[in-house]
């Protein structure tokens, strides 16, 4: 049946939060030139369910997994998750996926034929998107009363955001973020908090933060939340037990530039910390940098640093003389 073989492929994520805005047009403009629907000879073509969910999976309507035996090259191409992140599928839970779908079949395919038109792709593909930008309102709707923003703090946030965003792709870049903060007048004792700020929020590496994550960044500054904590307040242990942020501002005091950190997890940046603090994860360090918070931990990581350079010139200039 359909929907059976549609419970055992479907497999989408709760996040992914995306604003479908101007860029919606042009998208929409480019999958019809992807599908390639040809007024004369395709739509005397029908094409089966299976082939249906492909066209699906290439608009970036559905993810990859719904696709029964998808072709190897269908993997998420740059193009492919750029429609991703604007339809937001990742929204749409797997009961509602599943509800959406059936009920729009019922529609197109009442008597259970699984043939389909190219147009009657398209009507799918419409009706699917319409479906998402639903549950996105109200995911954003929701999600702002969280954040307790007022409505002028709201207007005055999309009003930046927009102006940011040139191209009105719906998306900032980590330079527009930059000065987002700087035009807001976040106080920053470093320079590079907001890049860490961009990259707590970017979590799937897309280079981009969509409006609503803008919002996040903005509540964790008033709140002096993730990177913009107090470190003198924050308390260290060991590595192990501290969080992403915390270990992004300990790399950058160990002199590792920020972008080599891009698509590391979790695991990783805190083995590159411990490797160049040289120290292991689980050790107490408390005795080892003389104190027990983290602005204590960042003076000793860049006295270290440091340190560690001054060896390095050591060792360079000894090398040096020694083959003159």
């Amino acid at each position: 049946m359909r929907m059976g073989q549609l419970g055992n492929q479907l497999v989408l994520s709760p996040n992914g939060e995306q604003e479908a805005g101007a860029a919606q047009k042009l998208l929409e403009s480019q999958l019809e030139q992807e599908m390639m629907l040809q007024e004369d000879e395709d739509l005397q073509q029908h094409i089966g369910f299976d082939q249906l969910i492909l066209m699906l999976v290439e608009a970036g309507v559905v993810p990859p997994g719904v696709a029964p035996n998808p072709p190897a090259d269908l993997g998420p191409n740059n193009a492919t998750l750029r429609r991703q992140r604007l339809e937001g599928y990742e929204m749409m839970d797997v009961n509602l996926s599943k509800i959406s779908i059936e009920y729009i079949m019922q529609d197109v395919d009442p008597h259970g034929k699984e043939l389909f038109h190219y147009p009657e792709v398209r009507y799918i593909v419409q009706r699917m998107r319409e479906a998402t930008r639903q549950k996105l309102r109200m995911l954003e709707e929701k999600e702002i009363k969280r954040l307790n923003f007022s409505k002028a703090q709201v207007d005055d946030f999309r009003e930046l955001f927009n102006e940011l965003d040139t191209r009105q792709s719906g998306w900032l870049t980590e330079n527009s973020i930059d000065m987002a903060l700087q035009l807001l007048e976040v106080q920053m004792e470093r320079d590079v908090l907001a890049r860490i700020a961009f990259r707590a929020l970017d979590q799937d590496g897309s280079g981009t933060i969509d409006f609503l994550e803008f919002l996040r960044m903005l509540k964790m500054a008033e709140r002096k939340e993730g990177p913009f904590k107090q470190p003198e307040l924050i308390a260290v242990s060991t590595i192990e037990a501290m969080d992403r942020c915390d270990i992004l501002l300990l790399l950058d005091a160990l002199k590792v530039p920020i972008s080599r950190t891009d698509g590391m997890d979790a695991n990783a940046l805190k083995a590159e910390a411990a490797e160049r603090l040289e120290v292991k994860e689980d050790k107490n360090l408390h005795a080892i940098i003389g104190g027990a918070t983290l602005k204590t931990l960042i003076k000793y990581a860049e006295e270290h640093a440091e340190k560690v350079s001054e060896k390095e010139k050591s060792k360079k200039k000894e090398k040096d003389t020694g083959t003159e």
